[in-house]
């Protein structure tokens, strides 16, 4: 036998294999919608849509694309007690606006499968696109008393900013059988980006939780 048809007889026997595979573990397209709850901010909504497929029994591999947006990240300044200053704490924000569009690769293993309920560990890296409005603040003072009243964003300092993010995912799925071909899903998940400007990876602000529904359907 040829070398050629050799390797022309094995390619034919690896893709029967693939599509056998792929038979018999068939792929899903999954839609999930929820909050997400960014650190030190407003929470806001949130959706995704997923496409996986089966390994084996036990774990899966999927890519998601998704949306979401969120209002305020607060802050709050701290001032001294003196004898014009009684009030020590001031609440305020430093930037709005915020959207998010997250594109995800990740993978999710079988925790324990019950009759009626299947539980997963997932775990994903991925791109995001982050764009919001960010300002500085500034002290709102009693001319007469030189007290503090407040402290406010200084509107013309406004500044759209962009960021292009990679970060990681953890979270926990909890699958519930409908029908044959569609499933419940239950996730919570959270993420966090390493390469932002305005804050490090470890801090509050890079932290996002997510509370989502979806549904999925067998191709």
């Amino acid at each position: 036998m040829k070398l050629s048809n050799a390797a022309a007889i094995f390619s034919t026997l690896m893709f029967l294999n693939i599509l056998t595979l792929y038979a018999q573990y068939p792929s899903s397209i999954q839609i999930n919608g929820g909050i997400i709850a960014p650190g030190s901010s407003s929470e806001g909504p949130t959706a995704v849509l997923q496409y996986s497929h089966p390994i084996n029994d036990d774990f899966y591999w999927y890519i998601s694309v998704g949306y979401s947006s969120w209002d305020k990240y607060k802050v709050t300044f701290q001032e001294d007690y003196s004898i014009v200053q009684s009030k020590k704490f001031f609440e305020t924000y430093a930037a709005d606006g915020h959207k998010l569009i997250p594109v995800n690769f990740g993978g999710k293993i079988v925790l324990r499968e019950l009759k009626e309920l299947v539980s997963f560990f997932t775990a994903e890296i991925g791109y995001s696109h982050l764009s919001y409005n960010n300002y500085k603040n500034q002290k709102i003072i009693n001319p007469e008393t030189d007290r503090i009243l407040d402290y406010s964003i200084d509107p013309d300092s406004r500044e759209k900013i962009n960021e292009n993010l990679f970060g990681i995912g953890l979270g926990i799925e909890l699958l519930h059988p409908m029908s044959k071909n569609i499933n419940l899903h239950f996730l919570f998940k959270v993420n966090s980006y390493f390469n932002s400007d305005y804050y490090k990876f470890y801090n509050s602000r890079a932290i996002y939780y997510n509370y989502l529904v979806g549904v999925s359907y067998y191709l």
